[in-house]
């Protein structure tokens, strides 16, 4: 598995919606950051980066693959995010790359939730979720497009992106989809008047 994350770059996953990321430096919340291929790609272009990955073995080839970024680890997961969301200091760009599918309906719903409470006003949620047949081995469910989307709009998250590519990995029945949100940014007192 670490090795087929590796496989392919950053910039191959997220080519659609590269213009949508952040060119200052902000703060982001990889979620579900595997090997730490995204978290290293966005710390490279400025970015302080949060990674949270549940499993020991993906945290230390990170750490070991990835050596010398402004990564700092954390062992938590969704739904709950329950050690970030302690911290209290929100992210301008949560991404989660390949995560979504692991949830099932319900846990989708809380996640979302928390994800909108993480973020800062303005701020930008970007997920790749893949659409195709489920392995039932891998844990996986079905998820689709229109629900994600309803899911982000009943938070008051807007769409911004939508686009599908091809598996890069070559899997026929297999296609990911891009989406990017956006939370309103608030209005300053002066702008409001």
């Amino acid at each position: 598995m670490a090795s087929l994350y590796e496989q392919v770059t950053f910039d191959e996953v997220h080519r659609q919606v590269l213009h949508l990321i952040p060119t200052e430096p902000v703060r982001v919340l990889d979620i579900g950051a595997g090997t730490g291929r995204d978290a290293a790609a966005l710390s490279a272009r400025g970015h302080t980066v949060v990674a949270v990955e549940p499993s020991e073995e993906f945290r230390t080839i990170g750490r070991q693959a990835h050596p010398g970024h402004n990564i700092r680890w954390v062992d938590d997961r969704l739904p709950e995010l329950s050690t970030v969301a302690r911290q209290h200091q929100p992210f301008k760009l949560v991404m989660l790359t390949a995560v979504w599918m692991f949830l099932h309906e319900e846990e989708r719903h809380r996640a979302m939730s928390r994800i909108h409470g993480l973020l800062e006003d303005g701020g930008r949620l970007g997920m790749v979720t893949r659409i195709g047949p489920v392995p039932t081995e891998r844990g996986m469910y079905p998820v689709s497009a229109a629900e994600t989307v309803s899911l982000a709009a009943d938070r008051s998250l807007s769409l911004i992106h939508a686009s599908t590519q091809t598996d890069s990995l070559g899997r026929a029945d297999v296609i990911w989809s891009n989406l990017f949100f956006e939370k309103p940014a608030v209005p300053t007192s002066h702008e409001a008047g």
